[in-house]
Parts: structure tokens; sequence; C-alpha cells
């Protein structure tokens, strides 16, 4: 199976495209402003080898969650990840 030709790129820290592997992406599917729930969806997902985590944020509420979703001392593994 041939490839499609693709420029690679970062998302946060890590690199996507080109001939790079296939990174485990997912979403998280709770309002960001519910911060516990996205960070834990994140850490669950970063346990089973997720590498990219994408989080909609639909309102002004959403939008001033996201430093405290990326803050890494929410982590359970103390270190941050790409949203």
């Amino acid at each position: 199976m041939k490839r499609t030709e693709t420029r690679a790129l970062f998302v946060g820290n890590v690199q996507i495209g080109g001939q790079n592997k296939c990174v485990l992406q997912s979403m998280t599917n709770v309002p960001a402003k519910d911060v516990e729930r996205s960070v834990a969806q994140i850490n669950e997902l970063a346990a089973n080898g997720c590498e990219l985590v994408r989080t909609a944020v639909l309102d002004e509420e959403d939008a001033r969650a996201i430093p405290a979703i990326k803050s890494p001392y929410q982590h359970s593994s103390n270190r941050r990840y790409t949203l």
C-alpha cells in the first residue's frame, strides 16, 4: 500500500504527518469547563496509549478552563499532554 505524501508538523511536542509513525489521538467528550472530568479523561486516554488529546471549546467559559486542564500538576503522571 502506498502512503500519501504529507507534510510533517508539530502539534505541541508531537510530530504528525510526513513519514512519522501513526499517532493515537482522541477527543474528550465532556465540556472543557468541567476541568475535573476533562483531566480524568485525558489521564485515562494517556494511560491507554493516546499521544494527542483534543478538546472542544464551545464558549468563553470553556476557553478559560484550558489553562487549568493543561496544568502539569493536575495530571497523574505529572507531564504535559498535547491538547
